[in-house]
């Protein structure tokens, strides 16, 4: 008999029907099922790709605490609804009508989220799952600093290091405070660097970087532990900022803020990116 495409209905709906990491495939009903995924391997890989998809999505979500009192602000907020508050202690307007209760309707069969859509938009998901983590359970370790205070702050760090003009020793890179992988050169076993007690209250660690060429710009990343948001998470293609003869960006990844001051402008900043990404 020859093989279904992977669009058949009826096999999407044996495949939505199996619970990942169970053996519902075992069941005489899933046969069929278990006969296809034999016989195409790409259905197989496919099915693999939604269990792992629903492992992760259901480990990120499983591993959301829930913030301290939240219980409480939802009983309170819901109490002061049904009390006809609209708000912490404050009265309905006596002028306002109440809403109308809805009037009934037949019960609709809740429809079933199709695994399809979840592999078709996993990148989606995975970023809202982010984002409901970021929200959720904050990293209250981290400053939140300002994106245009950070700028600044770099830049008169950079200014001072060129006006000294000396450079500190060449030593590794210190893995709390990583090279970006999206600045070059990240293959230097020895670069210079010197660690900076307060940058903006916090610490960090400036890396000076050369791109080996005679007359080449220079460049310094600042690495710290810290948060910024409306960050990206890889530099941009252009600097935030070109004045007096410096380009300074920043970019986010995961807990570690990077700021990359370079001498020159544009192009002299972009020399110094692994690979530039849209703005």
């Amino acid at each position: 008999m020859p093989d279904q495409p992977i669009e058949d209905p009826r096999i999407w709906e044996l495949i939505e029907a199996c619970r990942p990491a169970s053996d519902d495939r075992e069941d005489p009903l899933l046969r069929p099922l278990a006969e296809r995924l034999a016989a195409n391997p790409a259905l197989a890989d496919l099915v693999a790709r939604l269990e792992r998809l629903d492992a992760r999505l259901a480990e990120a979500f499983r591993d959301v605490p829930v913030p301290e009192g939240l219980e409480a602000r939802i009983t309170t907020r819901l109490a002061a609804v049904r009390n006809g508050r609209t708000g912490a202690g404050e009265e309905q307007p006596a002028s306002q009508a109440p809403a109308a209760e809805p009037v009934a309707e037949p019960a609709q069969p809740r429809r079933r989220l199709s695994r399809r859509w979840l592999l078709a938009g996993g990148a989606v998901v995975a970023v809202a799952a982010s984002v409901v983590l970021a929200i959720v359970a904050p990293d209250e370790n981290l400053p939140v600093l300002d994106r245009d205070e950070v700028l600044k702050a770099a830049k008169a760090d950079f200014d001072g290091w060129i006006a000294q003009g000396e450079l500190p020793d060449g030593g590794q890179a210190r893995p709390d405070y990583p090279l970006s992988g999206d600045v070059r050169p990240v293959a230097v076993p020895q670069v210079p660097w010197r660690s900076i007690d307060r940058f903006l209250g916090c610490r960090a660690v400036a890396y000076h970087l050369s791109l080996g060429q005679g007359g080449a710009p220079r460049a310094t990343l600042y690495v710290l532990r810290a948060d910024v948001p409306g960050l990206g998470s890889l530099p941009p293609s252009k600097p935030a900022s070109e004045t007096g003869g410096r380009s300074v960006a920043a970019w986010q990844t995961d807990d570690f803020l990077y700021v990359l001051v370079v001498e020159g402008g544009r192009r002299a900043y972009q020399s110094f990116l692994v690979r530039p990404t849209v703005a």
